[in-house]
């Protein structure tokens, strides 16, 4: 699911939470839950068939992705229906917390010990 220039104005005026893909829907549920009011999606919040809001957008990404407060990444996702959690192996967890909303019963949520990339070539 993209903006585009045919559809931004429709989109502009929502869009239905079950017409999301599934990874988008998990980072919806996600924010909420933690609290968060907004969530930037690249291909929603750019009109990928516009070079002129690429290139303005851009300019902007690295303001946006310092200033956030919460960066999710569906970085073992194949694709959009795949969703943005899968299951880590327990050695390298480094905690565990539940949490809740009304959209959906509570989650466990897991958080992963840091990873050193100083030591992975450039």
């Amino acid at each position: 699911m993209t903006t585009k220039s045919a559809n931004i104005s429709n989109y502009k005026q929502g869009i239905q939470f079950n017409a999301l893909p599934k990874t988008f829907r998990e980072a919806i549920i996600a924010v909420k839950r933690l609290g968060v009011s907004y969530i930037w999606i690249d291909s929603l919040c750019i009109i990928q068939d516009s070079l002129e809001d690429w290139a303005k957008e851009a300019n902007r990404m690295a303001g946006i992705y310092s200033n956030s407060y919460l960066t999710l990444a569906a970085s073992k996702s194949t694709g959009p229906e795949d969703g943005c959690f899968s299951v880590t192996p327990r050695k390298y967890l480094s905690k565990e917390f539940e949490v809740g909303l009304e959209i959906e019963k509570a989650s466990k949520v897991y958080v992963r010990k840091p990873i050193d990339h100083s030591v992975w070539p450039l």
